[in-house]
């Protein structure tokens, strides 16, 4: 196996003072230690270095091997090798009572403890897309055996399917939490073949209307379950590597898939109505775009669903999983549900040996009694050492960094984290202001998002250039939703400047659309702030009014003057992901994972140069960059800033834009919010 580093903290220290990101946890009784300092008393921080810890699992056939002394460990980083100047030896007690364990008491107090660097951190994720009535006979059993082995008084557990947000997984402790998950999941996995093909979520019955009288329910759910399965271990892995730094354990089970694009659904794109959209009367009467019945067949979104999914290089992808797996720092373990395979099957085991073996971890395959190898893997994990040092490299550049461990001892196979993303200069200064400094600028930015409610009826949000006021109008979801706007939507704006009689200026949402910018020139509107009432109301004399939900709808919004040197005051856009989509103008901030973001920054000089960055909740930023590129309208020039939305689960994120004009920097931040 090859060396890997499995379980990193960064702690950044300041000249006069330090502060361990994520805080340090306290030490669980059960455990036993060998080796000093304990990490409850941390070292002298040296200033503008990141202190690094490794946890490492050195074994000999499988077993844990205790007595191990430091000299007994090289650790290197991007090669060069580092002074170890922390060392322990821990053991987790296993075989816990279920009365002894103590679940937390919410998914927000489930998150701070499994983000505590002590206690371990274990996924048993369902895979149902892939499992038969054969295989899961016995598993529950191992799955429950594993987890009572593993699972010690301060370790937490969660379990996640597909059809799961990862944004839903709640960490317990308690084996109660999991059992009725499993025999959910088990009864699925009884079905027959036949049956498996039956659809599970509305979306699928769509599809299976789709693919009618074309190709079987099979193709196409197949390709869809990949899609969706694929997905959601992105997202995983992204709000696990979130969560902590170190080492995080997913038990996968399954039997296996072999990722497979399938090119016959590629002939199915355009064979509806030539891209024509379906007119049909809803559950409630009205007419609409779109087949309005539940799972009726719209012939548009039947040609987008068929090109997406044939276009899908599935491979790719679970290459980039595997990718993404390792950054995130989490191991598969995956248990096999198909058994002793005959030679023919044995494509889709080959993807959990890959699963395993690129993240470090253990899969357990070709046997149909999984429970011994369960509790040798439950015991395998009871152990390990935990390293520190201060990297020698102490350049705050956000770059990776690759760990490798190796034990000076012949017949050892070592697991180690592959690394850590170093931190920036703005971490450093975070990391290292008092405590108690007030709300950061990430802080402040989030805190825009929070004094949005979304049942808003009427979204407004508005920038000043130095052509006067844009102003987005847009209407929430709950009205779109209960109709009446398909016509589109009138849309008067009123400002009353300091001096002189009010302004009003009036613009129209399109037909078929949801929002549009509606421009105030400056000339009358004096310096600002402005104080802009909006009204929206739906467009008189169109198709598509529902009486009771036609408006008017109100919002009103202050705009304040850019205080930007280089750049302005962003204007958001939402699109689909094809780069061919025309985004459409945003007031609600609130985006959804199908969904691409597109935002402008009007440029006030000249740049030499712009890069953004995804930031999470924290300010830390996250391995998914932006793309960043010159645009610009009748306005003048803009930088543009796209980021396609689905690997992210739910939450809220900053996007960082820096921009340099000679010796001129500036640093603009922009909150969003990701839903289903």
């Amino acid at each position: 196996m090859r060396n890997a580093g499995l379980w990193v903290g960064v702690a950044i220290a300041g000249v006069l003072g330090a502060a361990v990101l994520g805080g340090v946890a306290q030490e669980p009784d059960s455990n036993q230690r060998q080796g000093q300092p304990a990490i409850e008393e941390p070292p002298i921080f040296r200033g503008g270095t990141a202190f690094v810890y490794v946890d490492v699992y050195p074994r000999r056939d499988g077993t844990p091997i205790e007595g191990l002394t430091v000299a007994d460990f090289e650790v290197r980083e991007n090669g060069q090798p580092q002074n170890v100047e922390l060392f322990e030896f821990i053991r987790h007690e296993t075989a816990i009572v279920d009365t002894d364990r103590r679940d937390p008491t919410s998914q927000a107090d489930g998150d701070r403890q499994a983000s505590d660097p002590r206690n371990r951190v274990f996924v048993v994720y369902l895979d149902p897309y892939h499992a038969s009535i054969e295989g899961s006979t016995g598993v529950e059993n191992t799955v429950m055996g594993f987890l009572q082995r593993a699972i010690g008084p301060t370790d937490v557990f969660g379990v996640m399917t597909p059809e799961m947000s990862p944004s839903q997984l709640v960490f317990g402790r308690r084996m109660e939490t999991i059992e009725g998950d499993l025999e959910a999941f088990f009864r699925w996995a009884g079905l027959t073949a036949q049956m498996r093909e039956q659809p599970r979520s509305q979306i699928e019955h769509r599809l299976i209307a789709c693919s009618t009288g074309a190709v079987s329910n099979g193709p196409v759910l197949a390709a869809h379950r990949e899609d969706t399965l694929l997905s959601n271990l992105e997202s995983l892995m992204y709000r696990l590597g979130e969560l902590r730094e170190e080492r995080k354990n997913v038990l996968f089970i399954s039997e296996g898939w072999v990722p497979t694009s399938d090119r016959r659904l590629a002939g199915l794109a355009g064979g509806g109505r030539g891209g024509i959209p379906t007119i049909g009367v809803g559950p409630t009467g009205r007419l609409g775009a779109g087949n309005q019945q539940p799972y009726g067949r719209d012939d548009e979104w039947c040609d987008r669903q068929f090109a997406r999914l044939s276009s899908m290089d599935f491979e790719r992808r679970f290459r980039d999983l595997l990718q993404i797996a390792r950054r995130s720092n989490v191991t598969f373990y995956p248990v096999d549900l198909g058994g002793l395979r005959v030679s023919g099957s044995r494509g889709a085991r080959d993807t959990l040996l890959t699963l395993a073996e690129n993240t470090d971890g253990v899969a357990i395959v070709d046997s149909n009694d999984t429970a011994p190898a369960a509790r040798r893997l439950a015991d395998t994990l009871s152990a390990y050492y935990l390293l520190g040092y201060y990297s020698t490299n102490s350049a705050a550049d956000g770059r990776y960094r690759e760990i490798d461990v190796i034990v000076r001892q012949p017949g050892v196979s070592v697991s180690a984290r592959p690394g850590y993303f170093a931190p920036t200069a703005e971490m450093i200064a975070a990391a290292s202001a008092p405590r108690g400094a007030g709300p950061t600028a990430v802080d402040e930015e989030l805190g825009r998002l929070a004094r949005s409610r979304p049942d808003t009826d009427l979204f407004a949000y508005g920038v000043a250039t130095e052509a006067g006021l844009r102003v987005v109008a847009e209407l929430g979801s709950r009205v779109m939703s209960a109709g009446g706007w398909s016509g589109g939507a009138d849309v008067r704006l009123t400002l009353a400047p300091a001096t002189g009689p009010a302004i009003t200026v009036t613009g129209q949402i399109a037909e078929g659309a949801r929002a549009a910018i509606v421009a105030v020139p400056a000339e009358g509107i004096g310096d600002g702030p402005w104080l802009v009432d909006v009204r929206a109301s739906a467009a008189g004399g169109r198709a598509g009014r529902s009486a009771g939900n036609e408006g008017p709808y109100d919002s009103g919004i202050e705009i304040v003057p850019s205080t930007g040197q280089l750049l302005g005051d962003p204007l958001l856009y939402r699109a689909t992901p094809s780069p061919r989509s025309v985004p459409k103008p945003v007031a609600d901030f609130q985006y959804r994972r199908v969904e691409r973001l597109h935002a402008e920054w009007p440029v006030l000089q000249a740049l030499t140069s712009q890069e953004a960055r995804l930031l999470d909740r924290q300010g830390a930023p996250l391995s998914i960059p932006p793309t960043v590129s010159a645009g610009g309208d009748e306005a003048g020039p803009a930088v543009m800033v796209d980021l396609p939305l689905s690997p992210l689960s739910e939450g809220e994120y900053v996007i960082e834009l820096t921009a340099t004009s000679g010796d001129i920097t500036e640093r603009k931040l922009l909150a969003f919010r990701v839903v289903r």
